[in-house]
């Protein structure tokens, strides 16, 4: 099995790997240039703004960083204004990540794991809630990237995967944004760090693995209880 994954989904297996590890390496740079930057960026149009934002999120698709960095740096270097600014990003960067998925995987990895476990089946029950369930997902900390590949491997319904993607990542993000305008002296992406974003962060988690259990209990054991 595990050889037969590795041979016929080479691809996939690949860019989970890479999305698992280059956007944080990646994006401590990025982060540390722009934060370097900082005062000429403030003096940008909004044009401009606008303009480099739709860049950044084919970056954010490409997993060139976080999106924890990237509201964090948003909201330091423009408050709440930035805010339509990245939901619109995440929006493209997720589209982005899922046909990127899906053009490399072309449901390789799915065919070959439904084949031992009830995938199909597991996709059918779950459907009716796959809005919340994406929305829970993006509460975890699972990176938005990975997160991205997986749901274009397991077929995912794209309508409900964007609604759920931009639901899920408000609560995140109105927070990074909120702590990072909180800043007034930051030199390093390190110290945007915080205690009180760590401990939402794994509040979110809780949240979304609390809520994911319980979807999955009530989707695919309720009808056998009752």
């Amino acid at each position: 099995m595990f050889q037969r994954l590795y041979t016929e989904s080479k691809a996939s297996l690949g860019l989970l790997l890479y999305f698992s590890l280059v956007p944080s390496l990646l994006g401590s740079l990025l982060a540390s240039y722009v934060l370097f930057h900082a005062h000429e960026i403030r003096l940008f149009s909004f044009l401009l703004v606008f303009l480099l934002n739709l860049v950044s999120s084919i970056g954010l698709g490409l997993g060139f960083m976080p999106t924890t960095f990237y509201s964090l740096l948003a909201g330091y270097l423009f408050g709440w204004h930035s805010l339509p600014h990245l939901f619109l990003s995440y929006m493209i960067a997720a589209t982005f990540s899922y046909a990127l998925g899906c053009m490399l995987d072309k449901g390789k990895l799915f065919r070959l794991l439904n084949e031992k476990y009830p995938l199909e089946a597991i996709n059918a029950k779950l459907s009716d809630s796959g809005i919340v369930l994406a929305s829970l997902l993006r509460l975890s900390p699972i990176p938005f990237t990975v997160l991205n590949t997986i749901f274009a491997m397991a077929r995912f319904p794209f309508v409900k995967y964007l609604v759920g993607t931009l639901l899920g990542m408000v609560p995140r993000t109105v927070f990074l944004v909120y702590i990072g305008r909180s800043f007034t002296h930051v030199d390093t992406i390190t110290d945007l760090e915080s205690s009180a974003s760590t401990w939402f962060v794994l509040f979110l988690a809780f949240l979304s693995f609390a809520g994911i259990g319980w979807l999955v209990k009530r989707r695919l054991f309720g009808s056998e209880e009752a």
